[in-house]
């Protein structure tokens, strides 16, 4: 299949039902609350199963298609948060969304946002747009159309922290709610790699950024943020991604 080809069948996807999301669990580390639910899209493509998103994001980045397939999870994200929070008001889950660069540097990026938040009902407080630290760092586009939305009261995450180029210092100067630290400096086995991650999280701390840590598999992992005073985490120790369905079965 050409690239050309690839890009129609995901465009079809789109526009014709196709695409499924997926929702994994987010825990506050000191209660073990459940706080919210990370959005990640799927292809349920005819004949060839569940596609994972590295399996066709890359091509829909090449174009604006990327855009068109951001804004359906943005519908379809807040659209099912809001079904959660009127089934149980008491909750407030979030829902985090990835979001492109290429969608992030489009002036699109707004009405899209708030035309989810519009149509589905959904408080802006409980929309947690990631994006990436490479996104940020020179993009003027990107940093004015983030500014915007957290003047809309959408919250920002910068997801993969620690995988890029951005430092502390260059942090305290973005447009971020939240930082995401990269499931790479979760390493608990040596003291060096401990030493680590107790760096990074102290950085975000001094900022005044609490901290989201993804990819907890064990349960020794979890007991080192509960030393570091990490905030949040995700990973399959935690909870897998599920369907909403699934979700409504395990959380409601």
């Amino acid at each position: 299949m050409t690239e050309s080809d690839l890009e129609r069948a995901i465009s079809y996807a789109v526009d014709n039902g196709e695409l499924v999301l997926h929702y994994q669990p987010i825990f506050r580390v000191r209660t073990g609350d459940l706080e919210g639910f990370e959005a990640l899209v799927r292809w349920d493509r005819p004949g060839a199963g569940l596609l994972p998103p590295a399996q066709f994001v890359p091509a829909a980045e090449e174009s604006d298609l990327i855009c068109e397939l951001g804004t359906w999870v943005l519908n379809s994200a807040t659209e099912q948060a809001a079904a959660w929070e009127r089934a149980d008001e008491s909750r407030h889950l979030t829902v985090a969304v990835n979001v492109s660069g290429r969608h992030v540097n489009a002036v699109r990026i707004r009405d899209d946002v708030a035309n989810a938040l519009r149509r589905s009902g959904l408080d802006p407080g409980l929309l947690v747009i990631e994006i990436t630290e490479t996104v940020l760092v020179g993009d003027v586009p990107a940093a004015e159309n983030l500014r915007e939305l957290r003047r809309a009261g959408v919250a920002l995450s910068m997801d993969d922290f620690g995988t890029g180029y951005s430092t502390a210092a260059q942090l305290a100067r973005l447009p971020v709610d939240i930082v995401k630290i990269d499931r790479s400096y979760l390493d608990p086995r040596t003291a060096a790699s401990r030493e680590r991650l107790r760096s990074m999280v102290d950085a975000v701390h001094a900022l005044g950024l609490p901290v989201v840590v993804e990819g907890v598999e064990r349960q020794d992992q979890l007991e080192l943020l509960k030393a570091l005073g990490a905030e949040s985490a995700q990973g399959f120790a935690l909870g897998r991604p599920m369907t909403a369905a699934e979700v409504d079965v395990h959380w409601h």
